[in-house]
């Protein structure tokens, strides 16, 4: 089991916490070097989300197409150009469309990741697979915290040294997930229609609110201690 959960911990932490959550961390220092206002900064954190949505809603499709291994390296290889991308971002511009990028993999890792779990892992572990995988998130953000510590000033570094890690991850999956945790099943799929959005329709307007409220935190929180309440770097990384 670990031979595959291992790294799809580090393939979840690369996606979701380094080329996603990393931002808001990031964002002071972003919008002083590159002169954004409070909207560009949401602009470019809606781009990531937004992203993250496309890639969702496609990715059966391109499971059942490519694979489901091949989607997981492809989640890394986006995630990699896009921090490069905000790494040697100019202006707002070149900075949106990296952030756009780095947010595809974090859509398409989830649910390439639940298909190799179903072909590779017995029934009786599939549940304990998929758990520690999604553990990746918050492992990613708890290693993201000294590196804002570190990178703050430098945050173009950060996003080097998250690529970089990012490579090593894509490198780990590659050799770990060969062809033969693949087999010919396609991921299963809901019939989309009224009735299932009726089923669905409390957890739908959850989602939605609970989007709408964790979005902000993640693109604003650390701006926001910074700004209205004056914390340091070190106060408002820890935070």
């Amino acid at each position: 089991m670990w031979k595959i959960v291992l790294p799809g911990i580090s393939m979840i932490g690369v996606t979701y916490a380094f080329a996603r959550y990393s931002f808001g961390l990031f964002l002071p220092n972003i919008s002083a070097d590159l002169n954004l206002s409070e909207s560009q900064a949401g602009y470019v954190g809606s781009a990531a989300y937004l992203a993250y949505t496309a890639a969702l809603i496609t990715a059966s499709i391109f499971i059942s197409k490519s694979g489901a291994r091949h989607i997981v390296l492809l989640s890394g290889v986006t995630a990699i150009l896009g921090m490069l991308g905000m790494a040697a971002s100019p202006n707002f511009i070149i900075l949106l469309l990296s952030a756009f990028v780095a947010g595809l993999g974090s859509g398409w890792i989830s649910p390439a990741f639940s298909q190799i779990v179903v072909q590779s892992l017995t029934p009786d572990l599939q549940d304990k697979g998929n758990t520690w995988i999604n553990t990746g998130t918050s492992v990613g953000i708890v290693l993201t915290g000294p590196a804002v510590l570190l990178f703050s000033e430098q945050w173009r570094w950060g996003y080097v040294l998250f690529a970089v890690l990012a490579f090593g991850s894509v490198w780990w999956n590659a050799a770990a997930l060969t062809n033969k945790t693949e087999d010919s099943a396609a991921p299963a799929r809901l019939k989309f229609g009224k009735k299932l959005l009726m089923d669905a329709r409390f957890l739908i307007i959850a989602s939605i609110g609970i989007g709408l409220a964790s979005s902000i935190y993640w693109t604003f929180s650390r701006s926001y201690v910074t700004m209205v309440h004056d914390n340091n770097t070190a106060e408002s990384a820890v935070f």
